[in-house]
């Protein structure tokens, strides 16, 4: 049975109780105020409908959404929601969802206007009013009634929402979504599970913080990891190769630098004394075959997801071509643009390692 023509007479019948017999108890009630009054509005109106078994209960403060609607047995959540302003725009909860309700077979914004008589109310499915997410202390939905039917934020992700919160690459699909949406020379606080707040090094990056504070191994390991990452920090003349790794280091870990690019190119030029010629001290990273084997290793461990993402190709080519030749391909392409003999001299160096 589909619920929702029978829960929009329900709310519509209890909206109409909170313009006139509860209206004292509605005017100026906000937010969490709000809520009970809600609960007593539909109790009072399930009266009318005799033949279903309707149960309300208030769950707000402690779950999502604020309450839980039951008819014959299964349960519709709806969350309330107010505005002082003429906007029927909002902040919504977490995407994550970590508190929503079991088992609701659909969740409603009931979002009320009660600082103006009569009270004003809207009613419509969660998820057609969520138009998209804003990144305040943690990503939240923000909610807009007057969202246009097929622009919601699950329908530019491409997923409904009644099949994204089963998939396990959910917050890489919002990943993506909110990539996408600050541009190409933008990028956005990563978004991961509480459980992965650590990086491969184990500090935590829950606070901005400079990256001469973080310990030896730590700048260590994220060099390594944003050699790994950006091919294209080998270029010999690029002005702007260090923009995307300065980006990526700020919005996965917190890591701010002032100097960034000379954690990779201070004291010019290094002697590559097999071969009797000085090479720009980034190579340094290649000739170095400890240090390019530890860049490999790093590599190797890195999200697939993450690779897919930075180097703009799918997972499934990144798989089948291997990452290390690909990353080899794109430094040798990067230091041949402008130096094709010594991309040549490095060739059979690092071809070795790819497996």
């Amino acid at each position: 049975m589909n619920l929702t023509p029978l829960v929009v007479n329900i709310v519509d019948k209890a909206c109409g109780l909170l313009r006139t017999e509860l209206l004292q108890n509605t005017l100026e009630k906000h937010g969490i105020d709000l809520e009970p009054v809600v609960v007593e509005a539909i109790k009072r109106v399930s009266a009318d409908f005799p033949t279903f078994d309707i149960e309300v209960e208030l769950v707000s403060g402690q779950k999502f959404p604020d309450i839980v609607l039951s008819i014959n047995g299964k349960k519709v959540g709806i969350e309330i929601k107010t505005t002082k302003s003429d906007k029927w725009v909002t902040l919504g909860g977490s995407i994550t969802e970590s508190t929503k309700v079991d088992d609701l077979v659909d969740i409603f914004v009931l979002f009320g206007r009660t600082n103006i008589q009569p009270p004003e109310f809207r009613f419509r499915r969660f998820s057609e009013c969520a138009n998209s997410v804003k990144i305040t202390h943690s990503p939240r939905f923000t909610i807009d009634m007057e969202t246009p039917d097929g622009e919601s934020v699950f329908e530019h992700i491409g997923v409904p929402y009644e099949d994204l919160n089963k998939r396990e690459d959910k917050m890489v699909l919002f990943r993506k979504y909110l990539k996408e949406k600050a541009g190409p020379n933008a990028d956005v606080w990563w978004l991961e599970s509480d459980a992965e707040n650590l990086d491969s090094s184990g500090f935590s990056t829950d606070a901005i913080r400079s990256f001469d504070s973080l310990s030896s191994q730590e700048r260590e390991q994220l060099r390594l990891e944003v050699l790994a990452i950006f091919p294209e920090l080998f270029s010999l003349k690029d002005t702007y190769k260090y923009h995307s790794a300065t980006r990526y280091v700020a919005a996965r870990y917190g890591v701010v630098d002032h100097c960034f690019r000379d954690r990779f190119t201070s004291g010019g030029q290094v002697d590559w004394n097999s071969h009797g010629i000085k090479v720009p001290k980034i190579i340094k990273n290649l000739i170095e075959e400890e240090r390019l084997i530890d860049i490999l290793d790093k590599l190797d461990n890195i999200s697939i997801q993450v690779l897919e993402e930075y180097w703009r190709v799918s997972a499934a080519n990144i798989k089948g071509l291997g990452r290390r030749k690909l990353w080899v391909e794109w430094v040798l392409q990067n230091i041949g643009r402008n130096d094709s003999n010594l991309a040549d001299h490095l060739r059979p160096l690092l071809v070795k390692f790819l497996k």
